[in-house]
């Protein structure tokens, strides 16, 4: 789901009820929760979400007698729209550095979501699970609405969720090919029946499609069966057996 879907239409995306920190409470906040890197990132080193990112208090939200409810943004989006300007509500902030706790705005570019999506998935280097994403361990699938924007998956975590998947579920499926095995004759049956002009014509396609390669299939096999006879014509008659002589020849 989009930001602004769960955000509010207010600066830093609260809602109108919000009651927004003084703008100096904010500077003084982030100017002491921000640690500069050789890299020139910009690292937040408060408060973190669960997602990676850091998370800044910018705004309470009154409730009737109950305590005011801290609202929290992004520190990357907060510091961005304080010193460069508010980000479109369809665009979204991608960390060209690829450090989500960088708060740089030079490192920070506007962009659709698809495009901060695609851009992160293009320079993964390892799965989630730590598996590096080399060339053997990775499955490139196409997808028919984008073919020009393939997905890569991990070999290693795809092969691990298959095994555990067939395990899981080997007792049921064993049990659904034994009863689709029963009735396999009769619907075999009724299948050919209902189809028997797609058959047809599916037969004929696959013999024109392979006649010549049965043809000469067939031919080299004429040919050795001819060679091997001639072979067994051309070997030489044994001699005689020394005991095969008459009874005259055996007791003159």
């Amino acid at each position: 789901m989009h930001w602004m879907k769960l955000h509010g239409p207010g600066r830093f995306g609260t809602q109108p009820e919000d009651v927004l920190r003084d703008e100096s409470i904010l500077v003084s906040l982030i100017l002491s929760k921000v640690s500069v890197q050789p890299n020139k990132c910009i690292l937040w080193t408060g408060w973190k979400h669960t997602s990676g990112y850091g998370d800044i208090h910018v705004a309470d939200r009154p409730r009737a007698g109950k305590k005011d409810l801290k609202v929290t943004r992004r520190a990357h989006r907060v510091i961005y729209e304080l010193l460069v300007g508010p980000v479109p509500g369809n665009r979204v902030l991608d960390h060209q550095c690829n450090t989500k706790l960088c708060v740089n705005p030079a490192h920070l570019h506007v962009v659709t979501d698809g495009q901060n999506v695609r851009r992160a998935h293009r320079e993964m280097t390892h799965c989630r699970r730590g598996h590096e994403l080399t060339p053997d361990n990775v499955i490139t699938a196409h997808q028919h609405h984008r073919p020009d924007q393939p997905l890569r998956t991990c070999k290693t975590c795809h092969n691990a969720a298959a095994r555990d998947f067939y395990h899981r579920n080997r007792e049921s499926e064993l049990e659904r090919r034994r009863l689709a095995n029963l009735a396999a004759p009769e619907k075999r049956v009724e299948y050919r029946q209902r189809n028997a002009k797609k058959i047809s014509e599916a037969s004929k396609a696959w013999y024109l499609k392979n006649r010549e390669s049965r043809l000469e299939k067939m031919r080299l096999q004429r040919e050795a069966k001819k060679a091997a006879r001639a072979a067994a014509n051309e070997s030489p008659t044994p001699p005689p057996s020394p005991t095969a002589y008459s009874e005259s020849e055996r007791h003159p």
